[in-house]
């Protein structure tokens, strides 16, 4: 049996619209091994989700797949031929599978696909159990009662608790993590082949995403699936891909295992996406973000479609339309592009290697390296090293600059004072929100109480609570936690956008939270707000020019001289004055972003909040908003709080990190100290989850149980305890710290049902030196008993109550405070 799973040839789909063609995909090949990982990287639209749908014969009017072909394993999923007219239908081939067979044959049983959006992907009318069940249903000939077993083991193997309970909830009683890990138990609910994943860890937190990286890589290697892989995060490929391909325009310009790729580059275009990324584990001095932005599929540039951005360019990638060639040493003949684009099953043997990290992978060991860049030597004929540099071509990246505003990169250092006053001081900030459904929902009946059963009873939503820090004039202050820990509240907060329940907020020696609405008003030109959604926060009926000027108007300010002052800002966060009179939709995502900042420096400000302001952008587009921010602060001394889910960011532009939790702040350090050496358990999880964009190093995840507890029952003491890697043993328990270690272990695989407590060698695997002396190995040995008769919450409740509640982590509350050996402030019991 041939180790090809997947091969493409040649494949075309266009889209065919009143403006003309879109040729999202314009001829890519290659081929998927079995128990292969294959990452297709690039930016947004570079053609990825277009080509992974058209395996799928899943594009929808007016898309067409014209040319090409899909083979999976024997079966031609997609067989055409373009017509001699660009009008005529494409001609099929008669061995193609026709729509029927895809679906009963292939879609879902042998090719299972992974979408991005997981509230999208789900029906929110009917349980999760019942869409499970359906699938397998449909998919394998087996009973209702049968296909209801395996629903519940798939839930089961992804790792959601008390999984036959939860079959019958709806995908809205499920948190963000846990939809996803739905959608990855569907995808297995048939023991696919094949998984094709668009994009299904972008809208994670870090610590969901490890967690769903890891799930993959572990369900991969027991069903032996391959996968397509499509993503922009770098650092997700390195950490999950055996071989990447890059895709630029509709092509395919770079192809090579994980390793060659960041490591041997042989595309102007991968070194540009590697140098746009910053990295968690170092500090960089600046980013280098891809110039210009990529053109419209409609009309692609001729010769190299990279030349128009490329700081390599000469008049040769002008003429000459490079296809994909052998790199790597092999055969440099230049072949037909589908022949070439992809090693063959005949190239070599397939081999095992182990990565970094220690996980073993399938790798085609000679698969070859290509690239489409007439720079390498197999393009030596058209005569690249002999041709003369692009006219313009120092120009070439000053336009491309102005275009998108490619700032120079400048250093990442402090500027600020350390001793200077803060700007900023908050303390005991609290936000609650009312989380009763009207006031019957408040009643509450008490037959004891007499005349008087009813009363009412809030309930509130503990957004923020408790929160005090500074910030410092020139400083910018990063602000990390997952989704749901109070991040975004806590910032609308700080600006009075919505009113604290109490606590103050001190800026510039004022207070606030004291002011009424009209003094607000006045003082808020100094305080300005860039929101995430940079189309969202824009007014599509405005042009660029009035949404800069509208602050000016509010306030009263450059009366006589807004239209030059907005022209200015144009030019100062890198677009051009002309610009000001086009429309929000007429700019790409990261220049809409540029327009917020211009809008927010239009007042002056001294200080500026950023909620998560690159997390909708491409890596290339971040790079450049991140180095338009740092010199704009370095220019007006600006003081940023910087909000964001993405540690790498925060690494880059930050200079104290802040961390919270469920409404609270349990870390704040330098930026560099933090990284370096975090101290509270949640800290380390959340820095140990972050991919580096680098296959050769190894990363260790300090693993995270559960989900954030719900902000309206915090849990008691310490909040993150029920989460907590390194929970404080009870003092009555005379347990060693290697004891303490396994014990926890134990106890956190019996919360997530996992199936090796059940196994038969369970013992030797949690406790290889014996189970613990007197009440805790008593406790342990009963829950063994109960997790082999499947009453796995009565084991889980057992072990709560014995080694989780008497601990002082579930019974007091942890100071925030500087202990004399640390330089930073941390909510742990560990240093009280």
């Amino acid at each position: 049996m041939s180790d090809t799973l997947l091969t493409v040839r040649d494949l075309h789909t266009h889209f065919r619209t009143d403006a003309g063609t879109v040729r999202a995909v314009d001829g890519i090949s290659f081929e998927v091994q079995r128990g292969e990982v294959l990452g297709l990287v690039g930016e947004s639209g570079a053609g990825k989700s277009v080509a992974a749908r058209s395996i799928m014969r899943l594009i929808d009017s007016p898309g067409v797949i014209v040319n090409g072909e899909v083979r999976f394993e024997d079966d031609l999923l997609v067989g055409v031929e373009r017509g001699d007219d660009p009008d005529d239908e494409p001609r099929q081939d008669p061995e193609m599978l026709s729509s029927r067979e895809i679906r009963e044959r292939i879609r879902g049983r042998e090719i299972a696909m992974i979408f991005q959006d997981p509230t999208e992907s789900l029906n929110p009318v009917f349980t999760v159990g019942e869409q499970l069940s359906e699938i397998i249903g449909l998919n394998r000939d087996v009973s209702t009662a049968k296909a209801k077993a395996i629903a519940v083991e798939r839930l089961r193997e992804v790792g959601i608790p008390e999984a036959e309970r939860r079959m019958d909830d709806y995908p809205h009683e499920f948190s963000g993590g846990m939809r996803q890990r739905v959608l990855i138990a569907m995808a297995f609910a048939c023991e696919p082949s094949l998984v094709i994943a668009d994009e299904p860890t972008t809208a994670l937190d870090v610590t969901v995403e490890a967690q769903i990286l890891d799930l993959v890589k572990d369900l991969a290697a027991r069903y032996d699936t391959s996968f397509v892989w499509v993503t922009h995060d770098m650092g997700v490929v390195a950490e999950i891909c055996d071989r990447v391909a890059v895709m630029y325009l509709g092509e395919i310009v770079e192809q090579a295992t994980v390793d060659d790729l960041f490591h041997d580059t042989k595309h102007p275009y991968t070194e540009a996406l590697l140098g746009s990324i910053p990295r968690p584990d170092r500090d960089v001095d600046g980013l280098s973000p891809i110039e210009g932005i990529m053109p419209e599929a409609i009309n692609p540039p001729q010769g190299c479609r990279f030349h128009t951005r490329c700081p390599h360019a000469r008049e040769a990638c002008l003429q000459s339309h490079p296809d994909a060639r052998r790199v790597d040493g092999g055969d440099k003949g230049s072949g037909d592009a589908s022949a070439s684009a992809t090693a063959s099953a005949d190239d070599g043997p397939t081999t095992a290697s182990t990565t970094a990290d220690g996980t073993t992978l399938t790798e085609v060991a000679a698969a070859p390296h290509r690239a489409a860049c007439l720079r390498n030597d197999a393009f030596a004929e058209a005569g690249y090293w002999e041709s003369e540099p692009l006219d313009d071509a120092e120009s070439v990246s000053e336009s491309a600059a102005s275009e998108t505003g490619e700032v120079t990169e400048t250093g990442t250092g402090s500027t600020f004072d350390p001793d200077a006053d803060p700007l900023l001081s908050v303390r005991d900030l609290r936000k609650y929100f009312d989380a009763s459904d009207g006031f019957l929902d408040r009643l509450r009946f008490d037959r004891d109480a007499g005349l008087l059963p009813f009363s009412v009873e809030r309930e509130y939503v503990r957004a923020v609570d408790g929160v005090s820090f500074d910030i410092l004039p020139g400083e910018t202050l990063g602000l990390v936690g997952e989704s749901g820990c109070g991040k975004s509240t806590l910032a609308r907060t700080l600006l009075r956008l919505v009113d604290p329940t109490s606590g103050d907020i001190v800026f510039d020696g004022e207070n606030l939270a004291e002011l009424s609405k009209e003094e607000l008003r006045k003082r808020r030109k100094r305080m300005q707000f860039v929101f995430q959604d940079p189309q969202a926060s824009l007014d599509p009926r405005m042009t660029v020019g009035e949404i800069v000027e509208e602050p000016m108007q509010a306030h009263g300010l450059y009366e006589g001289n807004r239209e030059g002052r907005a022209r200015e800002l144009l030019e100062t966060v890198g677009l051009d004055a002309d610009h000001y009179n086009r429309y929000p939709h007429q700019f790409s995502g990261g220049q809409r972003q540029r327009v917020n900042l211009a809008r927010a420096l239009s007042v002056d400000p001294d200080f500026i909040v950023c909620d998560e302001p690159t997390s909708a952008l491409d890596a290339s587009v971040q790079a450049q908003v991140l180095n338009t921010m740092k010199a704009l602060q370095e220019e007006f001394g600006l003081t940023y709080l910087f909000i964001s889910h993405d540690l790498s960011v925060i690494r880059h532009v930050c200079d104290r990190v802040a961390v919270m939790y469920l409404g609270e702040l349990v870390e704040l350090a330098d930026k560099d100290d933090l990284f370096e050496s975090p101290k509270h358990p949640y800290t380390r999880a959340l820095l140990s989850s972050i991919p580096v964009p680098d296959p050769r190093v190894s990363r260790e995840t300090v693993p995270l149980s559960g989900d954030v507890p719900s902000p309206i029952h915090p849990p008691s003491g310490c909040r993150f305890h029920t989460r907590c890697p390194s929970l404080v043993a009870p003092a009555e328990l005379d347990l060693g710290d290697e004891e303490w270690d396994r014990v926890r272990r134990f106890v956190r695989a019996v919360q997530r049902e996992s199936p090796d407590i059940v196994a038969d060698d369970a013992r030797a695997t949690y406790f290889p030196d014996g189970l613990p002396a007197g009440d805790a190995g008593t406790t342990v040995e009963h829950a063994l008993s109960l997790a082999a008769d499947g009453a796995w919450r009565d084991a889980a409740s057992l072990l709560t109550e014995t080694f989780v509640e008497p601990s002082v982590c579930t019974s007091e509350v942890p100071a925030l405070e500087s202990p004399d050996e640390l330089d930073r402030i941390v909510s742990c019991h560990h240093y009280s």
